[in-house]
């Protein structure tokens, strides 16, 4: 682990601690609010989305050349209805996925100097912080 960080210290500089974020899933105030809203969300999508899968089968089934006002209205209806089933199952279970790669992305250094911030997530993110400016400027 301390090659990630080679690159990121001065000549004189020494890493005293590495480490990473705690590993277990982290509920947060939020969470109380938005697990249950996101059940609900996706449970009714799931059933307006049946009832329109349904209604866009019996339309193709029954093999018409043109589509009418209203089946289009089904077929309109349904694509919200994916896009909010999306949203719905990302609020309720993919924001933890994500919470979980992005932690298991994410690296801390601690050297002699500064606190150092990696996470390679999509794209390589690094904070320096300097250990004057957390502790008001005095050195231990």
């Amino acid at each position: 682990m301390e090659s990630l960080f080679k690159s990121y210290l001065s000549k004189d500089e020494r890493i005293l601690w590495i480490g990473q974020p705690h590993k277990g899933l982290l509920f947060d105030r939020r969470e109380m609010y938005l697990f249950p809203i996101s059940i609900a969300a996706l449970l009714l999508n799931i059933g307006v989305l049946f009832v329109f899968i349904v209604s866009i089968l019996s339309i193709f089934l029954d093999i018409t050349i043109s589509l009418s006002e209203s089946e289009l209205v089904n077929v309109f209806i349904m694509f919200i209805s994916l896009i909010i089933l999306i949203i719905s199952f990302y609020v309720f279970l993919g924001r933890f996925i994500y919470k979980k790669w992005k932690m298991k992305n994410t690296y801390y250094a601690i050297t002699n100097d500064k606190i150092i911030v990696l996470t390679d997530t999509y794209k390589k993110l690094v904070e320096k912080i300097d250990i004057n400016r957390i502790n008001g400027g005095l050195t231990p």
